[in-house]
Parts: C-alpha cells; structure tokens; sequence
C-alpha cells in the first residue's frame, strides 16, 4: 500500500515540477531584475489569500520585473497541503499524525529509504513539532524576523527595520493591479500569524507584474509624490507612505 501511495506521489511531483517549468516559460516575461529584493514592507497577513508558487514553482523567485499573465493563474493559499496541515493542527486540534503533512512526510520517507537516505517517524514528528514551538514562540514574543535587521524606520510609533541582511523573510509577488501573493520563503510563519491574528508581518518583493511596476514608478519618480498617489488612489505596502522613508 505504502509503495503505491510512494509512486504515485513520486509521478505527482514530477508531473507538477514539469507543468511549473512550462507555465514559467509560457506566462513569464522576465524584463528585468530589481535591486531592493532585501527591503521590508509591512502588511496585515490576512491581505495574502493566494499563492503563484503552486503554479509556478521558484520560477518568480525574484529579483524580477515580469510581464505575462501569471497574475491571473494564482491558487488559494489555504488549499497548500502544508497550509492546510497547520490550520487543522492549530485550529482543530488535529494531532500531527493525522495531518497530511505527516502523511506526504511518512511517504516520502519511504521513497528515500529506498536509497538508503531519509529519516525516521520520530524524525518526522520532531520536525513537525518544531511547528509547536514556533508557534508559541510567536504568540509570546511576536514575529521576529529570520535574518539580521539594516536600518530602520519609525511607522506608527513603532520602530521598524527596513531592510535584511538575507531575502529570507516572507516572499511575494505583486501583480498588474497591486495583488499581493505568497511566492517564496515563511510559509509557515505566514500561516502562524494568520491563525494567530497578527495584524502585521514583514515582506519582501521578489516579483513585480510590469504594468504594476510601470504605474509604481510614475508615482515614486513624480514631483508631486503625494498628488499621484490620490490619483490612482493608492495606500500600498510596496509605495511608502513618505516618498523620502
């Protein structure tokens, strides 16, 4: 039973990598890149509700400034089986085994047994139980960023970095209309701090939609900053609220 779930989930992998490298070649446009993959906004978490890497895999892994479509061929975030696992653990009280995360885990620990390589169920669940810890350290302590902070900047009363030394914090692209998708990076703690209701979490740009890049220039290159922004009436996390912050 087990080898069966293992070559299918095998087939499944394969087939979903390919379809991504095709939809990567077929719907995105890379222009150009961008040089402020490290920079932070700052949104409500809940703002994420779907995802480009189920479709694309890393192949909007920035820094990039993409035209095509792939904007309008995102997914919900919440179907992402990890998404899932975690919701039905910290919401439902699912034990970790109950979990298809645990499931795909247990699988794919089979496949590498095969050739001598993987991890046992206590490995699994130790991995998993990470998760617990993580998310109690968030409650307490709140959301702390995973690599080294550079500079910082002041946003209601609160002082925030503005930059890291690593794009390793949670990673988004932003399509034409200034859509905001999970892309790479902290998935997890993008889930935490969803179910735990935090109202703020730092994010990096790794991809821009051109359209959407185009009008965000006009705006930050204006002479009159502030006019442009009432014009297309715009409050977003990727144009700062000081043209000079």
């Amino acid at each position: 039973m087990v080898i069966g779930q293992a070559t299918k989930l095998f087939v499944e992998n394969r087939i979903r990598s390919g379809n991504q490298r095709i939809r990567g070649k077929v719907f995105v446009n890379k222009i150009k890149e961008h040089c402020e993959i490290q920079n932070l906004c700052y949104i409500d978490p809940s703002e994420i509700v779907y995802t480009t890497r189920s479709k694309f895999g890393c192949s909007l892994n920035g820094p990039m400034i993409a035209g095509g479509k792939w904007d309008k061929l995102v997914t919900p975030f919440e179907d992402r089986y990890k998404v899932k696992s975690l919701i039905n653990h910290f919401e439902h009280g699912f034990d970790w085994e109950e979990t298809e995360y645990y499931r795909k885990e247990f699988i794919q620990m089979k496949i590498n047994s095969k050739y001598k390589v993987g991890s046992s169920k206590e490995e699994i669940l130790d991995r998993l139980n990470r998760y617990d810890k993580i998310y109690e350290d968030i409650k307490n302590k709140g959301f702390r960023l995973s690599s080294p902070p550079r500079e910082r900047i002041s946003s209601n009363s609160k002082d925030l970095p503005r930059k890291t030394e690593r794009p390793s914090e949670i990673g988004v692209a932003i399509g034409r209309k200034g859509q905001i998708f999970w892309q790479c990076h902290g998935q997890h703690r993008l889930t935490l701090a969803k179910i735990l209701g935090l109202d703020i979490v730092p994010i990096q740009v790794h991809t821009r939609h051109v359209q959407w890049e185009k009008k965000r220039k006009e705006i930050m290159d204006s002479q009159d900053f502030e006019g442009q922004k009432s014009k297309y009436k715009i409050d977003h996390p990727d144009i700062p609220k000081d043209k000079h912050s």
